[in-house]
């Protein structure tokens, strides 16, 4: 199984390649980054995470309109551009999407029970050896780290990349919010 990251692509399935979530992970810490970078998950795994974030990062409410008509996916938006005009998956939505990615990963299966707790309208049940009762709404499939990472796109503003002058190729440089 093979993922398409191409920026604005028509048949584009994920804003991030296995191997830029790797270097994320890499520089990340926490259970999270430690269940991605196990050797015990496979790339298979890791690509189905990657589509999952993806489609659910698509699924939030955001601002602006898509760098092309052809493209796939939400992202690129048209003033998500590289210092020559080429677009870009920004920073935000990159992290957003191994954040996601992650989180799913390491918690599918809670993820699983809870949607099927809400599909059979449960509220209150009982396991062994506990009860609970959920909350109005119960809890999201979202990372809190990538709602975070995604916070301001709902609100409005374009997004321009601002490119690190040092000489240094720098795949994660943040992108400004104007």
């Amino acid at each position: 199984m093979a993922l398409d990251a191409t920026v604005a692509g028509a048949s584009a399935d994920a804003y991030l390649t296995v191997a830029d979530a790797d270097a994320i992970a890499a520089a990340d810490m926490g259970s999270e980054a430690e269940r991605w970078l196990s050797s015990s998950t496979t790339v298979t795994q890791r690509e189905i995470a990657l589509k999952r974030a993806t489609r659910e990062i698509d699924d939030l409410p955001h601002s602006g309109t898509a760098y092309s008509t052809t493209q796939a996916l939400v992202y690129p938006l048209s003033d998500d551009l590289d210092v020559n005009g080429d677009p870009i998956i920004v920073k935000r939505v990159r992290h957003a999407t191994y954040y996601q990615a992650a989180f799913v990963l390491s918690n599918a299966a809670v993820i699983d029970r809870a949607n099927a707790r809400r599909a059979r309208d449960v509220s209150q049940a009982s396991e062994p050896d506990m009860s609970y009762t959920l909350g109005e709404g119960g809890r999201s499939i979202y990372s809190p780290r990538a709602l975070q990472s995604l916070e301001g796109n709902a609100r409005g503003g374009g997004m321009v990349a601002v490119w690190a002058t040092t000489g240094l190729e720098d795949p994660y440089t943040e992108a400004v919010v104007l």
